[in-house]
């Protein structure tokens, strides 16, 4: 992935199937010079719909207007015919840079991560109706890559335009990566988890508003956290807990265990999600503040859906539920 500025491509259910012939255009126009160009990633399901599309089989890569489509995209001059072996090349070209991420949630946390550790040089992202509002996954990807100052076209209009606009620039000698140039991003902390043991990480995040509730908490169960390899916090809340560790007489090693990902806000709560999906991390413990609206909801509800999604995740939400978790807890070091 690294070779190349990274182009995601998605569609909600709800687009695929509603604005069938205007994806199967947007292909057509538009998808060989995304992909000899950048590398594209897709989520499972989209990645499958789109492959359809340009699969030698599909009767309607004889469609004149299609094929017509497809001999711009390449290059040709209009008098030169789109034989068979033109038409295999440019299914081979587009495969070889189209890659397939994991389907539905799990690869919209995949795509939203690699975003935030600035491995996604723009988004295509395709919705219908209110899918931003249903699906935590869309919303919370347009999210970050508003946060993160990433290119973005969410819709159809918009997406012919960026490409168009590429397609002048390259065409007029710009390279690709002068044309998406992120500049440097950290990589994300939880590369650094040296288990991959789940059950020996505990990810620990609070709302402003319970911050001191989580304080007081780790300050009680600080003897109890020792006994895991590493405590995956998003970044303030790792740092108040490294604050009244230290005074309550932790050492630098045992500090060294807490890991801080990004604030919330930045998306620490999907790299943490990231890490739950992955298996990494299986004791959760979120001291949420239900009085708050927060401008990260979006992340939270993902956030949310991953625990759901991974297996054999403990998730605690307040003081008391967080309390019985960490006492039900036994790992062999305590």
């Amino acid at each position: 992935m690294d070779e190349y500025k990274v182009i995601a491509l998605v569609a909600t259910p709800n687009f695929k199937q509603s604005k069938t012939a205007e994806l199967r255009r947007f292909v057509y126009e538009h998808l060989y010079t995304l992909t000899s160009r950048f590398k594209v990633i897709s989520t499972g399901n989209t990645h499958t719909f789109i492959s359809d599309f340009i699969r030698r089989t599909n009767p309607e890569l004889q469609d004149p207007f299609y094929r017509a489509l497809i001999s711009n995209d390449l290059g040709m001059a209009e008098s030169t015919p789109l034989d068979e072996q033109r038409l295999g090349f440019w299914g081979q070209a587009i495969e070889k840079n189209f890659e397939k991420l994991n389907p539905g949630l799990e690869g919209m946390i995949q795509i939203s991560h690699c975003l935030i550790q600035g491995k996604v040089d723009a988004v295509i992202q395709f919705s219908v109706g209110d899918d931003m509002i249903i699906r935590p996954g869309s919303s919370a990807l347009r999210r970050e890559a508003n946060v993160h100052d990433v290119p973005i076209a969410s819709d159809l209009d918009t997406a012919h335009a960026f490409v168009r606009l590429w397609k002048r620039k390259l065409a007029a000698g710009m390279t690709a990566a002068s044309l998406l140039n992120r500049g440097p991003v950290e990589p994300s902390v939880i590369e650094e988890l040296k288990s991959n043991n789940g059950d020996r990480v505990l990810a620990l995040i609070a709302h402003d508003g319970k911050k001191e509730q989580m304080a007081r908490f780790v300050v009680e169960f600080k003897d109890k956290l020792r006994q895991f390899d590493h405590i995956l916090a998003t970044g303030h809340s790792g740092e108040f807990a490294k604050q009244y560790l230290a005074a309550a007489g932790w050492s630098d090693e045992d500090l060294g265990r807490i890991l801080r990902c990004k604030s919330g806000p930045k998306g620490g709560d999907v790299e943490i999600a990231m890490a739950v999906l992955q298996g990494r991390c299986k004791n959760v413990v979120f001291f949420q503040d239900p009085a708050i609206s927060h401008p990260h909801e979006v992340d939270i509800r993902l956030f949310e859906q991953a625990i759901v999604a991974g297996s054999g995740v403990q998730l605690a939400t307040n003081a008391a539920s967080a309390k019985i978790l960490l006492e039900t807890i036994r790992l062999t070091n305590e």
